[in-house]
């Protein structure tokens, strides 16, 4: 069919799609006059009716619309509820008698009666003009998902291009169709972001045909903020998860959507897992390789930055954060693990090929920590399960990479971090920790960090020199701190808050301090420095031990407050290399980076078998092996060490809240205090003992921790 010459003049009219808005706003209104925007350039045939759809913003509230046009016949057909602030407004235009440009426009009116106007343009031909059919003017869909839609095209003149264009950007979707076919269908996938508030897409569909007549359909797409999202165990790490960004290798948890764990939810190597503050993560619960946990492999990151106000809550699903589980449950997910590259005696000497505890070794490789193998890993950090289906080569997109000893190794940060009710069982002596950090480097940043109501350990460290400040452990089933591994970092400010019925275990410690692992020779020997730690317990708490160092594991307990408990400071001496070598490697003129030291601290209402202690020398011992009832000749070496730079004290408690650990001003804990920042400059140079400040007038567990709630 032939065009009229009019097309050629149509150009010259292009520029009316979106003409400024003229506003008849003189009457001095506080809010801005009503805006319209109007529709692309769309096409008719004569006679034939076209729906144009304007878009509105009346911020003085939506009142009325009304239509003009310079041919044909214009109506309303669909408007904006009374006094709403945006909208669409879907004027049904038919065509007269005669092709030409014809000019629609659209004059809006607000409730303090000012207008504003826009001027559309329709192309009337006289010639059939293109269709599009099958797609809804309006949808929803909730954000992390995929509209998906056939547009049904048809055009007698034969189908030259369609496009799409996504708020205001032209998405190529089959530009040119060979040999102009009069109808097409063409599916459209449109993934969605996910969002934290209700908002919206405009979505035009434009078909033109072989003479120029081209069809716009508009579809506004409100897309809203899903509660949950679910996140399988996956291979690729999290690239198949919603919201993904591959240009960075990211995905980001966003405040308001509760996240679901199904299985190990690695960040695999080079990707980087971001929590918004507030986020919620639950696991679902199961044990062996049907747990739910948390794990960031080695070269992964994790940038968990909560806050006092909202902080990041890992937690099971059964737990809605109201009470509807037991302060005391535990086991109702995994927990939170973090692996790295940084110094441990496991690797020393030799090539690492340990998967951390609480993973299943012949099945997970990324659960590897440490240094010295080389691993082929896939374009998305992944490896696979090594039971002969390893890759062989390199794989497209994918790189081969050695991992190497990095005592400074950066696994991200933790910043208020509560992780509740964990502790799945994958197999005998084998559950997972609250918080297990795998050869993790002093790169990593850890403050306001809390592990609630856990089966197992609440925080293990194998090897590493990662620092912690602002610790919180509480109703922990085996013990608070556990390391082994030659773990070398720094802690200072944690409380370890114990009740009776919580520990579970057959021999649950305070801290469980242990150095190498076939052989207990291997060095690094093991040597943190503790200082300002509040261990609290509870009358037949069932603890082994106070403190338990064995397997050549030396370390240092600075300034700290030991309270209401049953047991001793046990240091392992057997035949052999053992703890006691640590001791002896300390003793002055020794060595002060491998030993066993323990100063300036306060013991108060501790006993052994039921007997309170009032020497402060009782409090001390060595043990052989794990046999607690043979008592070495070596304790009295120890108790000289120990019992003169330690003391037995009241440190005076508040009574309410969670004052009960804050020490009084007048007690024996206000002072006292050696200077920590002169062994390292971590530690802060604080005189008192204990994890909080007797002078303080706010407490720093307070507000985002699930200790502090449950003793309020």
């Amino acid at each position: 069919m032939k065009k009229l010459t009019y097309l050629f003049g149509l150009l010259g009219l292009m520029g009316l799609i979106f003409i400024s808005s003229c506003s008849d706003d003189d009457d001095g209104g506080s809010t801005a006059a009503p805006s319209v925007t109007a529709p692309a350039i769309t096409s008719v045939q004569v006679g034939q009716s076209v729906d144009l759809s304007f878009s509105v913003t009346t911020p003085g509230g939506y009142k009325s619309s009304s239509v003009s046009q310079s041919s044909g016949s214009a109506t309303v057909s669909t408007e904006p509820a009374a006094g709403a602030t945006s909208g669409t407004v879907v004027v049904s235009y038919t065509a007269g008698t005669s092709a030409g440009a014809a000019t629609v426009t659209l004059t809006v009116t607000d409730n303090a009666d000012q207008t504003g106007s826009q001027n559309g343009t329709v192309n009337v031909s006289d010639s059939p003009v293109p269709t599009i059919s099958g797609i809804p003017a309006t949808a929803s869909i909730v954000g992390g998902n995929t509209l998906e839609v056939t547009a049904e095209l048809a055009a007698e003149d034969g189908i030259a291009t369609f496009t799409v264009v996504i708020d205001g950007t032209t998405t190529a979707i089959d530009s040119t169709f060979t040999g102009s076919p009069t109808s097409a269908n063409v599916p459209v996938a449109y993934p969605t972001s996910l969002v934290t508030a209700t908002t919206t897409a405009e979505i035009v569909f434009t078909v033109t045909d072989g003479d120029g007549d081209d069809v716009s359909f508009t579809h506004t797409l409100t897309i809203e903020p899903p509660s949950e999202v679910e996140l399988a165990s996956s291979r690729l790490g999290l690239a198949e998860y919603p919201g993904f960004d591959a240009a960075t290798n990211t995905l980001t948890m966003i405040k308001g959507i509760t996240y679901i764990l199904d299985g190990f939810v690695f960040v695999n190597y080079g990707q980087t897992l971001v929590i918004q503050e507030g986020v919620v993560i639950k696991g679902l619960p199961g044990q062996g390789s049907g747990a739910s946990a948390l794990i960031v492999a080695r070269g992964g990151t994790i940038e968990a930055n909560g806050t006092a106000d909202e902080p990041i809550i890992m937690t099971g699903v059964a737990d809605n954060l109201q009470g509807s589980v037991l302060n005391e449950s535990n086991a109702l997910w995994g927990g939170l693990i973090i692996l790295g590259t940084a110094t441990n005696n496991e690797c020393n000497g030799g090539v690492c090929g340990t998967n951390i505890e609480g993973l299943p070794a012949d099945t997970e490789p990324r659960g590897i920590f440490g240094y010295g193998d080389t691993e082929i890993l896939g374009p998305n950090g992944e490896l696979v399960d090594e039971n002969g289906a390893d890759y062989a080569t390199i794989p497209t997109g994918g790189q081969e990479v050695t991992f190497t000893e990095d005592a400074a190794d950066d696994s991200g940060v933790l910043n208020y971090v509560s992780v509740r009710h964990g502790g799945s069982i994958i197999g005998d002596n084998n559950e997972i920790n609250g918080i297990t950090f795998g050869a993790v480097g002093t790169g990593t940043e850890v403050e306001f960090i809390e592990v609630w109501s856990n089966l197992d350990d609440g925080i293990e460290f194998f090897g590493g020199t990662v620092n912690l400040k602002y610790v919180v452990l509480g109703y922990i089933g085996d013990d608070f701190i556990d390391y082994d591994l030659g773990y070398d970092g720094h802690i200072q400010y944690a409380l370890a808050y114990q009740k009776a019925s919580t520990s579970v275990s057959s021999d649950p410690n305070f801290g469980e301090h242990d150095g190498g692992s076939s052989p207990d020779d291997a060095t690094p020997f093991g040597s943190p420095i503790f200082s300002h730690i509040t261990y609290y317990g509870a009358d037949a708490d069932g603890l082994q031990a106070l403190v338990f160092y064995r397997d050549n594991a030396g370390g240092e307990i600075w300034n700290s407050i030991f309270h209401n408990a049953d047991g001793q400071i046990l240091i392992e001496d057997r035949s052999g290399e053992d703890s006691y070598e640590r001791f002896l490697a300390g003793q002055p003129g020794g060595d002060n980076d491998n030993r066993i030291f323990i100063s300036n601290n306060l013991f108060s209402d501790i006993s052994v078998g039921g007997v309170d202690l009032a020497n402060i020398n009782d409090v001390f011992g060595a043990v052989d092996g794990n046999d607690l009832n043979d008592v070495p000749a070596s304790t009295t070496a120890i108790q000289g060490a120990f019992g003169p730079i330690n003391a037995i004290g009241a440190p005076d408690f508040g009574t309410t809240g969670t004052s009960i650990f804050v020490p009084s001003q007048a007690g024996d804990a206000a002072t006292g205090g050696a200077d920590a920042s002169a062994v390292d400059p971590f530690f802060d140079n604080v005189t008192f003992r204990g994890a909080f400040d007797p002078a303080a007038t706010t407490n720093w567990i307070d507000g985002w921790t699930k200790t502090a709630e449950v003793i309020q």
